[in-house]
């Protein structure tokens, strides 16, 4: 899985766009994608293809995937409204930093956004009173009662209480 580094969100018109910054935005959208596969259905994104080398040319067609990916991964979550999905061609114009502190912003904010819903998942608790419904499930004494917990099988999804 990719890691996540911190985005770049303060591009002006004197920065430079290198392989560093490339791999950067490619390998986050993927661990985007990853952790949206976590809490959403299943989608698929466009291969970011392998990591860009110092030296190494950039395509249009590569900045398309960057920005295409960005687009399904926020249509098939949140659906933020993060501007207008560009498509570049080759031999003519580029990403500005405009488009790469947009680009950026949106990856940094779903980062957030998903951060946030994975730790604001609720959790309940109920108390039956009936141990025999709790066979197979996770059970412990603690101060003279019974503590169980059963998970349904979906990270974070679970009951568990006292009786």
């Amino acid at each position: 899985m990719a890691t996540w580094l911190e985005p770049k969100t303060n591009w002006t018109k004197t920065d430079y766009f290198n392989a560093e910054d490339y791999n950067r935005i490619k390998n986050n959208l993927e661990y985007l994608w990853v952790v949206a596969q976590t809490m959403y259905p299943s989608f698929v994104i466009i291969s970011g293809g392998s990591d860009k080398n110092i030296g190494d040319f950039f395509y249009a067609d590569e900045i398309n995937v960057l920005e295409n990916n960005l687009e399904i991964i926020n249509r098939n979550t949140l659906h933020e409204s993060y501007g207008q999905t560009l498509s570049f061609e080759e031999n003519d114009h580029v990403m500005d930093c405009a488009e790469l502190n947009r680009l950026e912003s949106a990856c940094i904010d779903l980062y957030n956004k998903y951060r946030n819903e994975r730790l604001g998942q609720r959790h309940f608790t109920w108390h039956f009173g009936i141990p025999e419904i709790w066979n197979g499930a996770w059970l412990q004494e603690e101060d003279g009662k019974r503590n169980f917990t059963m998970n349904f099988g979906i990270s974070g999804v679970g009951i568990g209480g006292y009786f």
